[in-house]
Parts: structure tokens; sequence; C-alpha cells
């Protein structure tokens, strides 16, 4: 049975101000690896012999890493700028609230039943947390980029490299649905999963540190790109995923082009929306052609750098066109498959070779570090390590500490304040028979909604929401009048409110009240207290779910829109704990 009222739904009002707060911290963090970054490399690396002039230049380069791979250098430098800019937009104010509406549950539809239970693992926990844990995923994905970029080759960041894959597992199942099941999957929305590209990559730089012949050789990237392009087209290609009906394609793009963007970004999208509304079956071959070509010449062609070039640009156009370069959603927090496919492709461009230069540098050469400032290098090497300490501290607060009700607030639209007003009395009869009127509460704080007894789904969660919301205050719990007034014309007997209490076993608390009468002193009260009741001509009874938090002088002091929204209970239970604090302390 829905609530009368429209729930909130612009997410981005949750807790503006302590976004800004996370915001502008971690921004503050990165700002300062990169000013200790540059401090130490001006004051504190000094660089001895025939080396330095190539050096000089080229502030951001490791003579041990290049000496081993530099394609592998500069995808560990590239992604590790990924993986930063991710944690950032992780911190976007709709998140907390948008995450699991709006990009966790969409891509779980069609999943198989074992990834379902394991994401709802996480997601629980993401509901009764959702800012405690979106921070703390920023944090593990900040920590992995500093790393990356930051740490010297040695344990430290090989731990931030397997975290790395570790993460990229449980966001592929969790932020993903493992990629393909979800109805509309294809090369134009990213499929198989950008994360399948970051996985790639940590391993790719883990055999990198361990040494393997196999990174210096361009066919492993090749492949993995081609296996990628493949699935993607062939998914395009499927009649399930229903790309070549008219329409189905031109509608996805044009509402991306509806997003808050540059126009150069939205013209492309839309040209694209109009070609495909004129003819759906080019529109859609261009997007089947480009990933399964390109997948052919990575295939054919691995060591080719026509072949990466034009997977590249190939990526590039589904990037614009189909993905909108993955950031303008207000829950985005990546680039989608797009700029990680295109760095890792272009790595390929790079040559394998090492300089014989840094060949000498790495064998005959030594680094010495020196001067006031060579202290701050080792500070900034243990920022990542720091970083992923304090994310792993934020989870486990998270999860073993009090329930937020960030998300209940976001949904709800929060407690609204009633200026203290004198509550409308009432003259009814409880559930057991006897005669209650609101002077009969007098000097006790009431919280005061209204249920029907006939309903089987909303009205029990909010009856137990508020049950298990008083409980929350101990040896006081028992002081709270909880008092329910029937919200139904047709079924309001005591026999019906009685049988309400037993079945969902409310008769145990002896401060609960389910009050009734007849229907024309219902609905004085429905219309005193602003409840709005319909009785269609098929279902349930419509009403609106409300609860006052009325204080022991008999006065409104506050009002919440309870939508009874089963996946937020937790999150209800605690921001009904917080209303009624104020009437009952």
């Amino acid at each position: 049975m829905p609530g009368m009222g429209s729930s909130a739904q612009d997410f981005g009002v949750l807790s503006s101000s302590l976004y800004s707060l996370l915001l502008l911290s971690t921004v503050a963090a990165v700002g300062l690896v990169v000013i200790l970054g540059i401090m130490s490399s001006l004051f504190g690396v000094t660089l001895r012999g025939g080396a330095d002039r190539y050096f000089k230049g080229r502030p951001w380069l490791n003579a041990k890493d290049l000496s081993r791979s530099p394609r592998a250098h500069l995808i560990r430098i590239g992604f590790g700028i990924l993986w930063i800019v991710d944690g950032l937009f992780q911190l976007r104010p709709n998140m907390p609230g948008g995450f699991i509406s709006q990009v966790a549950q969409p891509v779980l539809q069609g999943a198989p039943s074992f990834i379902v239970s394991v994401a709802n693992v996480f997601l629980s926990v993401w509901n009764a947390h959702p800012i405690r844990v979106d921070l703390a995923t920023s944090w593990v994905q900040l920590a992995i980029g500093v790393g990356l970029i930051t740490l010297p080759r040695g344990v430290l960041r090989r731990v931030v490299l397997y975290l790395s894959l570790v993460w990229s597992a449980i966001v592929f199942v969790v932020g993903n649905g493992a990629g393909v099941f979800y109805h509309g999957a294809a090369f134009v929305t990213g499929a198989p999963s950008a994360i399948l590209i970051y996985g790639f990559v940590s391993i790719y730089l883990l055999s990198a540190e361990s040494g393997r012949n196999w990174i210096k050789d361009s066919r492993a990237i090749s492949y993995f790109g081609a296996a990628f392009l493949l699935v993607g087209g062939v998914m395009e290609a499927l009649p399930s995923e229903g790309y070549w009906r008219a329409n189905a394609l031109s509608s996805m793009i044009s509402q991306m082009s509806q997003a808050n963007q540059p126009g150069i970004a939205s013209f492309g999208i839309r040209e694209f929306a109009n070609l495909a509304a004129l003819s759906p079956t080019i529109a859609n071959l261009i997007l089947v052609v480009l990933p399964i070509s390109s997948a052919l010449l990575l295939y054919v062609l691995p060591k080719s750098k026509l072949s990466a070039i034009w997977a590249s640009a190939a990526m590039f156009i589904g990037w614009w066109v189909g993905m909108d370069f993955g950031i303008f959603s207000s829950t985005a927090t990546d680039f989608n498959s797009g700029l990680p496919f295109i760095l890792l492709t272009l790595s390929l461009l790079r040559t394998a070779e090492v300089p014989e230069v840094v060949k000498n540098f790495a064998t005959d050469q030594t680094v010495t570090i020196e001067g006031p400032f060579s202290k701050i290098k080792g500070f900034i090497f243990g920022l990542p390590l720091t970083g992923l300490m304090l994310s792993l501290a934020i989870i486990v607060v998270a999860v073993f500490g009090p329930v937020s009700d960030a998300m209940a607030q976001v949904d709800s639209a929060g407690v609204q304040p009633l200026g203290n007003t004198p509550a409308p009395g009432f003259s009814l009869v409880n559930y057991n028979g006897k005669h209650v009127t609101m002077a009969s509460f007098k000097g006790r704080p009431v919280i005061l909604t209204f249920l029907d007894p006939m309903c089987y789904d909303s009205c029990p969660l909010i009856a137990q929401e508020l049950v298990a919301a008083d409980s929350m205050f101990g040896k006081q719990a028992s002081k709270v009048a909880l008092v329910a007034v029937v919200a139904d014309p047709v079924f309001h007997s005591t026999s019906n409110t009685a049988a309400f209490v037993a079945s969902h076993g409310l008769g145990k608390y002896k401060n609960w009240y389910f009050l009734t009468g007849s229907v024309s002193k219902l609905q004085k009260i429905w219309n005193s207290y602003e409840v709005t009741v319909v009785t269609p001509r098929e279902g349930m009874i419509l009403h609106s779910q409300l609860v006052y938090f009325i204080n022991s002088r008999g006065q409104e002091v506050s009002l919440l829109e309870d939508t009874a929204n089963e996946q937020l209970t937790s999150s209800y239970v605690s921001l009904l704990y917080k209303a009624a604090q104020p009437i009952v302390s």
C-alpha cells in the first residue's frame, strides 16, 4: 500500500554541507601529496651519472620501473590518475542516496541469483550506513590511485595492486552485476563493464612487478582488448537487447543528451540520436561493426599500431554517443569503459624497448636522497597506506556502529517541524475495547500514526519500525505512547484492529494503541491531522503515511512522512528514534 504523498527523489539534498567537507578534505589530501612530491623532487633527489640530462626533463619517470617495462610504467601512472578521479567522483552528493536505486539495482536485474545474493550483502551495509560506506569506498580508490603513482616498486605497491584487484572484483559484482546480465547490456553501454579493464591492469602490473616476460609483448593487451570489444559488439547485435527496434536506441541516447554537459558533447549525441530515429538499423549496425571489426584487427594484427588506433577510435565513438563520456550522470563514478580502454590500447603505441640510457642508469648509476626535505619522500609513500587504513577503519565503524538515518532523510524529505501547536483531540476505542482520548496521554510523549488494519505490507512495516525505535529508549520506552488510528472507512471495527495487533505481535507492547471509532469520528480526525484516505474500486485503501511527534504537553513538535520502503527499514528506525528524542528527553 503506497503512501499518498510523493517521497523526495532529489538525492542531492543529502547532507550537502557534509559532502562539501568530505570533498574539501579529500582534495586537500591529494593536493598535499602533489605539493610534497614537488618539494621532494626539487630538494630531496639528486641523480648521479650520465642519465641526469635524460631524467631532468622527465621528473615523472622512475628508472627502476622503466628498466623493466616503459609500457607498464605508462599504464601504472595513467590508471593511478583514473583511480584518483574515480575516488573523487564517489563523493558526489547524489551517491549515498542514489547508488542503490540508480546504479546497483538496474544492473542486478537479470543477474544469476548467487550474484544478487552476494551483492545484497554489500548493499544492506550501504543501506544502513550510506555516507560512511560511500566515504570508505572513496578512500579505497584514492589510496589505490595515490599508491600507484607515488609508491616505489616493492611490497607496498604490490599490496596496493592486490587491493585494486580485489576491489575490481567487488565492484564487478556489486556495482556492475557481473556486467552482462542487465537488459540492454552492450557496447553502447560499456559492457562487459569498465571494471574488468581495471582488473586486467592490476594483473598486468603485478606481472610487471614480478618481471614476467609476457608484459613486454603487446599481444596480451591486444587479445584482452579484442575479447572486450567482441563481447560488447556481439551483445549489441543480439535482438534480445532491443537495439534493432524502432526508437529503442534513439530514446536511450536522447535521454543522455538531456544531462547537464558541454554543448559539444550533447551535439554529437543528439545527431546520433537523430540517425537512430530515422534508421535504427543503420545506427545500431555502426555500433556493431565498430567493436567487432576492431576486435578482429587486434586479434589478427596484435602488434600493429593501426589496430591500436582503430580500436581506440571505435571505442571513442561508443564512449561519446553511447556512454556520454560516462561522467555527466549525477551518480556516475567513473568514465565508463571508454577512457580506461583507450588508455590501455594507446599504450600499445609505446615501445616496450627500454632506452639505453635508462638501462645504463638502472645498472651502473645510483640515486641519492639528499637535502633538508629528504624525509618528506617517506611520508608521501606512507600516505596511500594511511588512506587504506583509514578506509578500513571507516568500514569497521560503519558495520558495527549505529545505523545512519541518511537514507530515510532523503527518502522521506526529512522530519518537518510543526512549531509546538496543540494536537487535535479525539475520543476513540482501543483494540482491547477500552475508551481512549487525547487527554488520556497527558504527561506522556506520543508518537501518532495512521494505519489500515487490513494492510499486509506497508502498515505492518511502519508499526514494527515504531516499536523498534521506541525500544532504543531503554527504560524510558514504556513512557512513550505509540498510537495508531485506523485509516480505513470500510474495515474499522475493534475486531479488525485486534486481529492486526495479534497477527503482528504488537500485543506484547503495553504502550501500543490501535484506536478506531465510527466513520464520522475517523473522518474528523483524518481532516484534523491532514490525512488523505482514498477507497479505490479494487485493492487496498490508499492513505497518507504520516507520523506525528507530540510532546507530553499535547503539542505537535514535528512530522515525518514514512514511505514504508522495506529496504530502508533500519534507516527509518534510526530516524524515528532521533525525531522522538526531543519529546522523550
